[in-house]
């Protein structure tokens, strides 16, 4: 990843500050007479200490012991309820994620009942939920989609006799937006507190986990930036 690229990757934008290229974190409020406080970084001395805006991701999962039911489901919200095990299905407080944030991209969720003996039935139960698409939701509009394959986690499989398999998962890295074009292609997704932000999975056929198997959605989420005047 080139310098260029890092400094956008974390909100800032390269200009010319006599006569220097510098990457400047910050951004400039048009509605008031002042500038916003923004600091200055030289591309050929960079500070010590890296400048990162550090993700703080939510995730909602349903479908696994205690967790919220999933059963010959073609559609799967996640972020529209409590979840019933804080830190365990959800680490969210209130419907729909009313926080001061920026969302920057998402990634799916699974986790089997068993890392052994998963049998045929167990992969084809796998294979429509990395089949289905994704929408993000706000106060109950679509702003983006895409294809569940494109977050999906890793899954790695080999025969262990007949039908059955031995299986692991390896968690996806999340879907940036702005690396990442789809419909919409955003950038980043701004919202407050009165927002109602969910994401909705549609499937091609009725699902239904196996038993003790959850799936879910984690957003990499980020505090909403507020400019400070002079």
């Amino acid at each position: 990843m080139t310098v260029r690229e890092q400094i956008a990757r974390n909100g800032g934008r390269v200009e010319m500050v006599n006569g220097q290229p510098v990457a400047i974190m910050g951004s400039v409020n048009a509605a008031a007479d002042t500038k916003a406080v923004v600091q200055h970084f030289s591309i050929s001395n960079p500070p010590k200490r890296p400048v990162n805006v550090r993700f703080q991701p939510v995730f909602h999962k349903k479908g696994g012991t205690g967790q919220t039911a999933i059963t010959a489901a073609t559609q799967v919200n996640f972020f529209d309820t409590t979840p019933l095990a804080y830190g365990i299905d959800g680490n969210f407080d209130r419907q729909g994620i009313q926080l001061d944030q920026e969302i920057v991209g998402l990634r799916g969720l699974m986790s089997p009942q068993s890392f052994q003996d998963v049998d045929s039935t167990y992969c084809t139960v796998i294979n429509i939920w990395q089949d289905a698409g994704w929408e993000v939701l706000v106060n109950r509009n679509p702003v983006q989609t895409g294809l569940m394959i494109d977050i999906a986690p890793r899954m790695e499989w080999r025969g262990n006799g007949t039908n059955k398999f031995v299986t692991t998962v390896e968690k996806a890295e999340f879907f940036l937006f702005r690396d990442n074009p789809t419909i919409g292609a955003l950038d980043r997704l701004v919202v407050n507190r009165d927002d109602n932000v969910t994401v909705r999975v549609n499937l091609a056929s009725a699902f239904t986990p196996k038993t003790g198997m959850s799936v879910g959605i984690e957003l990499a989420t980020r505090p909403a930036r507020q400019a400070v005047l002079l």
